[in-house]
Formats: C-alpha cells, structure tokens, sequence
C-alpha cells in the first residue's frame, strides 16, 4: 500500500463517490456533502493533529532510527505503523530542545534537563528551565545549556554536572553555538549577546551594534565552524573578532523588508524562516530557501515551502533527503527528491456581468464582446485561476483600460465592480493577471467590448446640430447688426456731447495748472532769493581776501530739488563781533519737500537771519536752541488743538577767519571734513531743530575743530545717501558716499560737483527721486 487516505488522515469521511486528478496531480474526492482536495503528488507532506500530534512543535531529531519531536506537551514518538506520534510518558511538561552525543538523546524541558536511551529518562538538571543546547562535535566530551541565567556543562559521558557559569546579564539564554574552540557565544531573550570563555570562566557582553536589536530574540545557529546571526537587518557571519559580516547576496534579497527568525544550512541549500516586516503584510510568515551554488546568484528553489511557514517556523533538521519543519501545527516534510509539476498559470473570466445581466462564463481565452449600447453601463467582472496549490493565496491584479491608466495592487479578492461610474462611449479592454503562492505569474487575459455613443453623440446629430447652429448663428447676426447700427447712433450723439464736455474740463484744468505751476515758480524765485546768495558764497568761499593762514580755496554747492521747491536749503551770513570776523553757513532738511519743506524752509531762513542779525548770536549750539524754541513757539502755539513735530535736521558751521577754527553744531546730521587723505565724521546730537518726543529738551553743543591747509569739509543732508537705484533698486548709503568723497576730494570743486550729480543720476536711472538733494563741499 503506499497510501492510505481516510478520516484518520484528515478526510470527512470514507465515504467517496467520485475521484479526479487534475493538471497538477492534485486528487479531488467527490463526496455526499462535499469535496476535498489531496496534493498527492506534492513534496511537501504534513503530519499534525491528524497524526496524534499534541501542542506546538518546538524540535525534530532522529534517535536510534525513530523520528522524536519535542512539543509544548512533552516529548512523541513516531510510530510508522499506525502513521501517529505516541507520548514518552517520562515526559509529559513541555519540550524545548533535542541533541542527540554518544547515542544518547539529551532534551532541554521547561523544568531542566534530562537524558534518554530509549529505555530510560534521567533527571540531569531540575532547578529550571533549558532553552539551548550545544557540544562541541570535535570533542563532545561536555554538553553546555542555556539555563535563565547560565551556563551548565554537562559530562556527557556519565550526565553529571560538572561546572556552572553565571550569565552576565538576566535574560534567558535562548541559542548557543561555539565561538573556537573554548569560548561560546550565546543570545538571549531580551539582552542581546555574550560570550563565555571556557577555559577562564568569565564572560563579556558583546557591544551593541545597529545590525541586531538586544530588545528581540536573535536567531543564532552554527555550520561549518561559522556562527550565523538571523537579525531584523538580514542574515550576517560573526567572525573571532565578533564583528558583523553580511550575506550580502541573501541581504539583497530579503531587502530590509524581512526578519529572519530562523535559518539552517544543509550544504549549499540555505532554508529560512521570514516574518514580514514591511508592507501590507506585516507580521505575515514564510520559508524560503536558496541554493546558493551558482554562478549568477542565488536561486530560490522548493517553491512548496512557502504552505510552511504561516505558523512560525521552530527548526529546520535534515535527515537522508528529507527536510523537517517544526511550527506550532505540527511538522512539514519536504521530500528534495520529488520534483514539482506545476502547470503554466492561466486567469480566467468565470463570470461578466452588465446591469445585472450574465453576458459571459468561464472564459479562459481573450474575448471581444459585441457592443453596448450606453445607458448605465455598470460591469462586475468575477475571475479564478486554474491553480489550486493554496486558492487562499491566489493574487489577483486587473484595471480597465480606458477607464483606468494601470495595474491596480494585487489583492485576494476575485472580483472587480465598476458600479456607479457611467462609462462613456468608446473602447474598453479589461486587463487580468493572477499570481500563485509560489510567485509564478501568468500572461495576461484580455477582456475587450465598446460602448455605443447616445444618440445625441452621433455623427448624425452632430451634423443636425451644425445645421441648426448656422441657422441660430445667421439670425442673431442679423439681429445684432440691426441693434448695433441702432446702438452706433445713440454712441455718436452721447461721443459729441462728451467731447464737448471733457474739451471744457481740459481746458479750464489746463488753466488751472499754469496757474499753480507759476505760482510755485514764483515761490521758487522767493525761496533762492532767500537762501545764501552765490555772491556772498565766492566772497567768503572762494579765493578769499580773508587775513589767515588758511583762507578757503574753492566750493561748489549741489542743489537737486525732488520738486520745484524744495524743503533742503542753505543759508550763509558774515558777523563782524569782538573784532573778528565769522562766516556763518547752514545747511538744512525742513521737514517735507515741495511746498511744505518750502514753507518750512523759508520760515528757518527768517528765523536765523534774526537770531544771527539782529541778536547777534553766533554761538552754533546757542543758535539752533533759539531756532527751537521759534519753531515749537510758531508751529505749536500754547492751547494747540494739535502736537505738530515739524523741524530740521541741520548742520551750522562758524568759520573764525581770525583763529582759523571751525565752531559747529549738528542737529540729526552729521557731516565730514578729509584731512591727509582720512576722512572725519563730526558727529550730530541725535534730535532735530524742532519738537521731539522727549518732554525736556537738551541743548545743542557746540564743538571746535582747528582747521589746517589741505582740509576739505563736505556738509550735506540725506536725500543723497538715501536715493534708490543700481542694479538691486537699493539705497546709495553713507558708506557709499565716503567712499566717493575719498575718490574726488583733490579734485576742483566743479569737477566735484559735475561728478557728483553724475553719479547720482547713474544710481537713480528710471528711479523716481525720493527726497531733495544738497551736498555742499569746501575746500582749505
């Protein structure tokens, strides 16, 4: 017999009325109240709960040629006979690991350690439980356990303890595998790893490392004097120096998206156990396993395994040409000489529906449908494979072209609705493609059926429509025509008379503006015959006739309102007081400029020529504290309604013709004076001529300097260093500024000036200019 299939194996019941064998060998068995599929002639076999297996299978090993597994009940037997697995009654409490030194079957129990010769069980170690055991197979004299917190060696040869070494950490020991040949490395729960020197009794910790996590259970296994490490990184070889070496052919392959929990060698075949870790499968489970003697890469083979591996893979044993796989339902044979047969996949249409009416069953080939006619269009496409190794895993991908633009993800459901989406006229094909647990992938089915326009979307329609709409077309021109030649007579009559008016306007603005333009000009004319005559400017300023050591040379004077007049002025006066001989000069920036800067302007003139004239005052800073108080006594009468803040920003220099000295004082505006090619900032009080807003007011200072041949005083207010322009639209600035000074200051005075506005009007270009310009320069 080499088969017996009945209810003992798994059938629900033995009553069968038919038998088939399909394209891949699989036996269906027709009974009175259902149907059941055997894989026959499938390499992977199972035994389970079937087979009288009891709990989750933790370990398989073979003993004395019989086949023991350790489970979460105890340790079994398997009795080929009856094909069933029968308890070893010694021990019932769960079973966690199997080694078999010197023909004799050592088990690891959650209540210690025992040994076994198919007679008798032995009680070696009773304080706890055993995760791990290991030997060294050149020398197997000593068996070593991980206990919860040691070591134990074990004499193999008589079962007695015969060392214990304690843990450096307090965590499980679940694997262990030599390291050479006197130093083991164990991993534990929950610590990450150690290692125990044999021969010195002590133990290390082995640094952390970003390749393994110490917060989960690494897997760790020995094979062929190497010790392999399954992390959440991937597969990796820990050499002597215990450094972290990687499969990177495997590490590839698995591509961060999976841990490997467990993993063994049989020659050049690598079976692992893989959880999901990544995706929309996370936590999901499976075996693989490649042969890694290739020459183009490894080569996953033994498709089957992937039906092993949903409930956590507990170890991988080899035995003759055998593969066991113990999980937590039982254990999988892989059979490696029993080849697979698996048919070319092939999707299938089983079903099309459109409106609620069936068009089309079971198709298996590509398909053109006669057309639809447009109305609600609504289509379900219902779909199989023809592969039945596992239906539950069979994937599905599809889209409709036409309507959708690519493949939709894979997905377990067999059914694709377009419901509720009204498909427009045209050409549509559905797209199929379905995938196996194995990952073979089949060619595409193809689907294709048109939908009828509506009648008002046909050629004929849209012909009507043309026709119709020449006609529309040609009577709204002639209506339109008639309205426009009767809206053109109305649009005459109303352009006359509006000429008529905005000629009137025009001109009475014209007059109105040559009226305010000569009256500014005129103001202009005041305001120059105001400000310090060019007479008085070349007498004191120019070659002067003056009696000192250094009698000023040359100056120029740029004047650059924003508008006709202007709020920046200068005003010059000479004093005859004590015998000496000063010259007097200002130059200032009133508040505003056009017409209030003017107004403001020509009210400080008036101001000074009293205070200078007719009060004699020629102290600077005495000066521009009497200018004050007229201001704020002019502008902010004592019971004002309202605060105004009108001033100036000045500076007011007294040239002494006789000690040679420049008195001075500079409200909110410093000014310069270059000395032996060093440029001199003379500092300003920071408050204006005028009301601010501190309550009591400071007075000016007036400061000194001793002028000496070669000097040159440059005094200016700020519409220069603050015009925009260049090729940013920025402000000029002071810095700017001095550096300009610093470049003509030898020069002639007129040259000077012809430079300076050069300048500026290079830095405005198409700017408009912000505020008025004065810069006055004189020359020692």
């Amino acid at each position: 017999m080499l088969q017996n299939i009945s209810t003992s194996t798994g059938l629900i019941n033995n009553e069968c009325r038919k038998l088939f064998v399909d394209a891949q060998k699989n036996l269906w068995i027709v009974f009175n109240n259902g149907l059941a599929k055997v894989e026959i002639n499938s390499p992977l076999k199972k035994w389970d709960k079937y087979n009288k297996i009891e709990g989750s299978v933790e370990k398989v090993v073979k003993y004395k040629g019989k086949t023991y597994i350790a489970t979460s009940k105890g340790l079994m037997v398997y009795n080929p006979a009856g094909r069933i697995f029968e308890q070893v009654l010694q021990i019932s409490e769960r079973c966690i690991d199997l080694k078999v030194i010197n023909d004799i079957l050592f088990i690891a129990t959650e209540n210690g350690l025992y040994s076994f010769n198919e007679k008798a069980v032995k009680p070696i170690y009773t304080e706890g439980a055993v995760y791990a055991l290991t030997y060294n197979k050149r020398n197997p004299e000593f068996l070593y356990c991980g206990t919860d917190n040691s070591i134990i060696q074990i004499k193999s040869s008589d079962q007695s303890i015969s060392d214990e070494i304690k843990s450096p950490v307090n965590s499980p020991i679940l694997h262990l595998a030599f390291l050479s040949e006197n130093k083991i490395i164990a991993s534990t729960r929950s610590e990450g790893l150690f290692v125990c020197d044999l021969l010195k009794k002590e133990t290390f910790i082995v640094p952390k490392s970003p390749i393994y996590k110490t917060t989960t259970d690494n897997f760790l296994f020995d094979y062929n004097k190497r010790i392999y490490l399954g992390t959440d990184n991937g597969l990796y070889i820990i050499n002597n120096k215990l450094e972290f070496l990687p499969l990177d052919e495997i590490n590839k392959l698995i591509n961060g998206k999976y841990c490997v929990t467990n993993a063994a060698f049989f020659g050049n075949e690598l079976f692992m156990s893989l959880s999901a870790t990544k995706g929309q499968h996370v936590g999901r489970e499976e075996n693989v396993c490649y042969n890694l003697n290739r020459e183009k890469g490894p080569e996953q083979i033994y498709p089957h395994l992937k039906k092993s591996g949903e409930m956590g893979t507990r170890e991988f044993y080899l035995d003759s040409n055998k593969v066991f796989i113990a999980n937590d339902d039982g254990v999988f044979i892989l059979d490696k000489s029993i080849k697979d047969k698996q048919e070319k996949l092939r999707p299938y249409l089983s079903r099309v529906i459109y409106n609620s009416d069936t068009i089309l069953c079971n198709q298996i080939n590509d398909f053109e449908s006669a057309p639809f006619e447009f109305g609600k269009n609504e289509f379900i496409f219902e779909f199989g494979s023809n592969d039945f190794s596992d239906e539950s895993k069979l994937l599905f991908e599809f889209y409709l072209e036409g309507y959708e633009g690519a493949f939709n993800e894979w997905t377990e459901n067999y059914r694709a609705s377009y419901n509720n989406i009204k498909l427009r006229e045209g050409e549509y094909t559905f797209h199929l493609k379905a995938k196996n647990i194995y990952g073979q992938i089949s060619d595409e089915l193809l689907y294709r059926f048109k939908i009828l326009p509506p009648w008002y979307r046909t050629k004929a329609a849209y012909f009507l429509f043309f026709l119709i709409g020449i006609g529309l077309i040609a009577l709204i021109i002639k209506l339109n025509a008639k309205r426009l030649v009767e809206q053109n007579k109305r649009l005459e009559k109303i352009i006359i008379d509006r000429t008529q008016t905005i000629t009137h306007q025009k001109s009475e603005i014209e007059h109105k503006n040559k009226e305010i333009t000569d009256s500014i000009n005129y103001a202009q004319k005041i305001q120059l015959a105001l400000m310090a005559g060019l007479k008085l400017l070349d007498k004191s300023l120019k070659n002067s006739s003056w009696k000192n050591t250094v009698p000023p040379k040359d100056y120029f004077l740029l004047y650059n309102p924003k508008d006709i007049v202007s709020g920046d002025f200068y005003w010059a006066t000479e004093l005859e007081l004590n015998g000496q001989r000063q010259f007097l000069m200002v130059a200032g920036d009133c508040t505003g400029h056009g017409v209030p800067g003017a107004f403001m302007s020509l009210l400080c003139i008036g101001f000074l020529n009293e205070i200078t004239k007719e009060k004699q005052i020629s102290d600077p800073g005495k000066v521009f504290d009497e200018l004050r108080l007229r201001i704020i006594s002019t502008l902010n009468p004592e019971g004002s309604d309202t605060e105004r803040k009108d001033g100036m920003d000045a500076v007011l220099i007294s040239i002494n013709s006789t000690t040679n000295q420049l008195n001075y004082s500079a409200a909110n505006n410093s000014f310069y004076i270059i000395r032996n090619n060093e440029i001199i900032v003379l500092k300003a009080d920071k408050m204006p001529v005028g009301k601010y807003s501190e309550d009591t007011f400071k007075s000016f200072t007036s400061q000194t300097f001793n002028l000496i041949q070669g000097d040159v005083i440059y005094v200016f207010t700020d519409g220069y260093a603050d015009q925009f322009g260049g090729p940013k639209g920025k402000k000029f600035k002071y810095k700017q500024l001095e550096e300009l000074l610093m470049e003509i200051h030898k020069m002639e005075a007129s040259m000077q000036k012809q430079i300076l506005f050069q300048r500026f009007n290079d830095w405005k270009g198409n700017q408009e200019q912000v505020d008025d310009v004065l810069v006055i320069g004189m020359k020692f």
